[in-house]
């Protein structure tokens, strides 16, 4: 009604877990490992022996293309949920990073950066924050950094912090996603959110639009896992727009949500998520054009799914294979 219907740079294409966000209980697991195998050289008769590795090359390397050195690697940014980390939510869906990795056309990387702000107790509750079971979270959470930290007051990392409709720290946020999307050795094609990192995903896709492609060029795809879309855009949003961006637009206050973004969009949700409802999930899927979204909802509850099935919804996804879903999703 009051944006662009501009497609952004990039062309359109069709297209487990963690919990984290509007509120849940954090279930900590370890990160996933790389590993490769190393080649041997015999140095007699001048002979040399490839060994089983072949070279230094580790296994996703050799998915990834990272051969071709010159040019910058497809990636997708995994933004994790509220009260999480990238390095927790990432080793939840190593299966998905794999897959990503050794899919033929594909041979993307995931990358999931941490968000700048540490949760407090006083953010307040509502859309995007969780109850967090802190003893669980100190047996399970498993802190990779040189020095362990038992509080989960200093890992637990939050987007912004939320007082009423105002979300503090949001310019920040997307400030450091700039930095990292610009990053000239990587060419971001998609955003992956889920909970409070799929509302920050939604942000970055309405940045996209308004501004013809130039803020996060290249965005193709958006991934939305637990996300939600009937809350209203934060109050702090238009005049960072106006600041950062020089648009002059009227979001129509608590409606601001009519507008329809044309990149290509997948919305995973579970049957059983106590915390974000189908409802939700389904008001942020009308936010997106009817002829490139997709749906794909699993039995499970607040998580990313990475089962087969899952997987495979996200591959075909990516590489166009999906059918787009009509306006009634009842």
């Amino acid at each position: 009604r009051y944006l662009p219907n501009t497609m952004p740079t990039g062309h359109a294409s069709n297209s487990s877990s963690s919990t984290s966000g509007r509120g849940s209980h954090l279930e900590n697991q370890k990160g996933g490992r790389g590993h490769g195998n190393r080649g041997r050289v015999s140095r007699g008769r001048g002979c040399r022996s490839r060994g089983r590795g072949g070279s230094n090359q580790s296994k996703d390397d050799k998915y990834s293309g990272a051969k071709h050195l010159n040019q910058p690697k497809k990636s997708i940014l995994l933004l994790h949920g509220n009260r999480q980390t990238g390095q927790l939510l990432l080793g939840r869906i190593e299966k998905l990073k794999k897959a990503m990795l050794r899919e033929e056309g594909l041979g993307w990387e995931i990358l999931a950066p941490d968000a700048p702000h540490l949760f407090r107790d006083g953010d307040e509750d509502g859309a995007d924050c969780e109850e967090v079971d802190e003893i669980e979270s100190r047996n399970n959470f498993n802190h990779n950094e040189s020095n362990n930290h038992n509080d989960p007051s200093e890992w637990q990392k939050t987007w912004w912090h939320r007082k009423h409709n105002t979300y503090h720290g949001l310019e920040e946020s997307i400030s450091r996603i700039q930095q990292i999307w610009n990053d000239k050795n990587r060419e971001f094609v998609a955003i992956m959110g889920f909970s409070q990192g799929s509302r920050l995903a939604h942000i970055l896709a309405v940045i996209n639009v308004v501004t013809n492609g130039v803020a996060f060029p290249g965005l193709r795809y958006v991934v939305h896992a637990s996300g939600y879309g009937d809350v209203p855009m934060p109050d702090n949003f238009l005049p960072y727009l106006e600041e950062q961006w020089g648009h002059q637009f009227d979001f129509g206050g608590a409606d601001s949500n009519d507008v329809k973004i044309q990149i290509p969009s997948l919305h995973v949700m579970g049957e059983r998520d106590l915390l974000i409802p189908l409802s939700s999930s389904k008001a942020l899927m009308e936010l997106y054009q009817e002829t490139a979204r997709h749906a794909h909802i699993h039995p499970g509850g607040h998580h990313v799914p990475v089962k087969a099935n899952d997987i495979q919804h996200y591959v075909q996804f990516f590489k166009g294979q999906l059918k787009s879903i009509p306006a009634d999703t009842s």
